[in-house]
């Protein structure tokens, strides 16, 4: 079945060149529970998630039962979480539409 919830996006992400946090925010509304829900569980999923990303050429990839989406722009990755199920076109639109946001803004 098609989800048809508006609560597509698990998490926000946005680390800097060396995989430190800059800003993360996780969402647990909707039908599926937050998975991580304390910081330290959230910076060890940060961590593994950069290791894993940080040289890789692609844009998407099934990590730890989630469809993650990143960017490399300048020094600053991003990261959008989704559920396993979720379509990666639209969270790729979402993710590119945050990129834009603050290029304008940091311009």
């Amino acid at each position: 079945m098609v989800n048809l919830s508006l609560y597509t996006v698990r998490a926000m992400i946005i680390m800097d060149g060396d995989g430190n946090r800059l800003v993360a925010k996780y969402y647990s509304r909707g039908p599926h529970a937050q998975n991580y829900k304390t910081v330290k569980e959230q910076k060890k999923f940060e961590s593994e998630l950069f290791s894993k990303t940080r040289k890789s050429s692609g844009e998407v990839i099934l990590y730890d039962g989630h469809t993650v989406l990143f960017k490399y722009v300048n020094d600053v990755h991003l990261y959008l979480v989704g559920d396993p199920e979720e379509n990666e076109l639209l969270l790729s639109a979402v993710l590119n539409g945050l990129v834009e946001a603050i290029s304008l803004l940091l311009k």
